[in-house]
């Protein structure tokens, strides 16, 4: 899903909106994976711990740009806020040196502020333009967002639920956690909301994201 919302990196596109070949990253830790029990519905998730954030984002950077070589037609899920930045620059100039070919990927944005349009530099409109579209070549058409500008904003999270679906769903989702614990603007609570919609966002995530 995607959302609107009234964070940090990515969800489903399920919270904000607004108007107006995998390879060993560098000093990446050799270190045991953990792993956690296995639910019988669930596939089991495997956990890598990276000296730091600029290992991290190369190796997160390789894994999508293998993702992208493997299938060409790929569907992403992209994050947007200050975590992610360090994967985007890796992306960006592995993506140069690879030569990467993204005319067939489709993309669909996590999030957006309501209220905020998509010309106004606060925007993730324009984020992703600074951080990606600007530089790598996806088609228009194949860029997935929310408008947080729509007059019902419900039906705005309908549409953009349609164009998922219609896409095939999302294959590579990449995600973050925000310092108090919300993934793509969901912010803790007792269950998480399967589909795009609008969340109200907590005091601390408005301003480290601000």
């Amino acid at each position: 899903g995607g959302g609107a919302a009234d964070g940090d990196v990515a969800a489903d596109g399920r919270t904000r909106s607004g108007c107006g070949d995998t390879g060993a990253g560098r000093g990446q830790r050799r270190r045991p994976r953990a792993r956690l029990p296995r639910h019988p519905d669930y596939p089991i998730v495997t956990i890598t711990v990276f000296d730091d954030a600029d290992a991290l984002a190369h190796e997160l950077a390789v894994r999508v740009l293998g993702a992208i070589a493997r299938q060409p037609s790929i569907v992403l899920g992209l994050p947007t806020g200050r975590t992610p930045q360090p994967f985007y620059a890796a992306l960006r100039a592995q993506a140069e040196a690879r030569r990467t070919d993204w005319s067939q990927v489709r993309t669909f944005n996590l999030d957006e502020f309501v209220g905020v349009g998509a010309d106004d530099p606060g925007s993730y409109h324009a984020y992703m333009e600074r951080e990606l579209f600007g530089v790598v070549e996806v088609a228009r058409q194949h860029i997935g967002f929310l408008d947080g500008c729509a007059a019902d904003l419900a039906a705005e999270c309908e549409r953009y639920e349609r164009a998922i679906a219609a896409a095939g769903g999302i294959d590579l989702m990449v995600l973050g956690i925000g310092a108090n614990g919300h993934i793509g603007f969901n912010e803790p609570a007792p269950g998480l909301h399967a589909w795009t919609h609008r969340a109200r966002l907590e005091a601390g995530t408005r301003a480290s994201n601000a």
